[in-house]
């Protein structure tokens, strides 16, 4: 049984952040909006990628970036709470899941999770700063449909100038 949870646990999560892999993730903000939906629940979801992140790994190299994302990851666990999931989706990509976050909360997770990186390690070698996208649970909306709508708003905030999280 102990082998069995272990191995779930492995297949769950990213090795090298500790955070909960793409596919779980999905699997999690589908239980969160399906929650939502049936109690009549506040939810919001957070889209986050690390800007410029391929300059990083250009100039200081892959260890560099690998040291920013497993940094960035710490933050998002300082920056969330106990019940909220973070997850890598990909690369330089984050989602957070808000249970119980309205619209107006979930900007105030992201603007503190801006502020935290203002304050960077010493051990990272250079500034970092993210973009996001940030939507509130709708009654007809699926896990595709919020990360359609959290990425696009991500999209034009990095259009639009990057270090910024846009909400709608």
């Amino acid at each position: 049984e102990k082998y069995s949870q272990t191995l779930e646990v492995l297949v769950q999560t990213d090795a090298m952040t500790g955070l909960v892999n793409h596919a779980h993730g999905i699997t999690r903000l589908e239980e969160e909006i399906s929650k939502a939906h049936r109690y009549g629940r506040r939810l919001s979801v957070i889209m986050m990628d690390l800007d410029w992140f391929k300059r990083i790994n250009d100039e200081f190299g892959h260890q560099a970036g690998d040291d920013v994302i497993v940094y960035f990851s710490a933050c998002l666990k300082r920056c969330s709470r106990a019940y909220d999931v973070t997850i890598r989706y990909g690369g330089e990509e984050f989602i957070l899941i808000l249970p119980e976050t309205g619209l107006e909360s979930a900007v105030i997770v992201g603007e503190r999770v801006r502020t935290y990186l203002r304050e960077a390690d010493p051990s990272i070698p250079r500034a970092i700063t993210v973009s996001g996208g940030i939507v509130e649970c709708m009654s007809d909306d699926t896990a595709d449909s919020m990360v359609k709508r959290a990425d696009d708003l991500l999209y034009r905030a990095k259009q639009s100038g990057r270090d910024r999280f846009l909400a709608g």
